[in-house]
């Protein structure tokens, strides 16, 4: 008995999909669908004389199946701006158009993408070899505020404080989440700047490693994607066999790595 991989992108199935993998898991398998991590599916028990029947029909019925092995898996992502009133980017479509660049493209080892709208880290990108997060630098107008003090309240790492009757935003602090802007009354914290944060090297699994925090309010999807293009030819280049993305950046040296990946001097 084998089973089926079913790839999922940012996690989004039609009720048309939905119905073909039901079908498909109630006559070749035991009924019963599996929800992969990474947001898709699978379908267990299907007796090896009939894999080849399901998965013509899943095919025919426009499923894609899933990757396994040392090449690029199914991107996650969280629903994003479009659906989320804390989502500062896009996901979805960002998603799918990594997906069409990475999605079983052959790597030392597995590689993961993650794209999440904003600091709540929802779909965990520092937990992938690929991480992007939205994130927004807030800027206080002094004319606007109320001096209500929510923001101070609000802020989750204290990066707001009060001094001299005014508010003080602590940049190191500052974890580009937009929670002051969101909930200021009067709007008197602002966005000053927007973008994606870049997070490389993270992995689960039994030799864990969050992400490396590569770059901040990157401006341009164009800047982000030839990041991560540099970040994947840089890992097929001087990564071992089944050795994680992380894992390689460590043993290179994590400042040399970076400075080559980011094309720094």
């Amino acid at each position: 008995y084998f089973l089926i991989r079913i790839k999922g992108v940012a996690g989004d199935f039609s009720s048309q999909e939905l119905e073909i993998i039901s079908t498909v898991a109630k006559k070749y398998g035991d009924g019963f669908v599996h929800v992969t991590t990474r947001q898709g599916f699978e379908i267990h028990n299907i007796y090896k004389d009939n894999i080849l029947n399901a998965k013509v029909e899943l095919e025919s019925g426009g499923i894609s199946l899933g990757a396994c092995g040392p090449r690029g898996r199914g991107i996650v992502a969280c629903p994003g701006s479009n659906t989320c009133k804390y989502g500062i980017i896009e996901t979805k479509s960002l998603a799918k158009e990594l997906d069409d660049l990475y999605f079983r493209k052959e790597a030392p080892g597995k590689f993961k993408i993650a794209v999440s709208g904003c600091p709540n880290n929802c779909s965990k990108p520092i937990e992938n070899d690929v991480g992007v997060m939205g994130g927004v630098l807030p800027k206080w107008d002094e004319k606007k505020c109320i001096d209500c003090s929510l923001c101070v309240n609000v802020c989750p790492t204290e990066a707001i404080t009060k001094a001299d009757n005014k508010y003080i935003l602590d940049l190191e602090k500052c974890i580009l989440c937009g929670i002051c802007i969101n909930n200021c009354p009067v709007q008197a914290w602002k966005a000053e700047k927007a973008g994606y944060t870049l997070f490389l090297g993270g992995t689960m699994g039994k030799k864990p490693r969050l992400g490396t925090k590569a770059k901040i309010l990157i401006q341009s999807k164009h800047e982000l994607f030839n990041l991560i293009k540099n970040a994947f030819e840089f890992y097929k280049r001087e990564g071992k066999k089944k050795e994680r993305f992380g894992h390689c950046l460590d043993r290179y040296g994590l400042e040399k790595a970076l400075k080559e990946i980011l094309n720094e001097k």
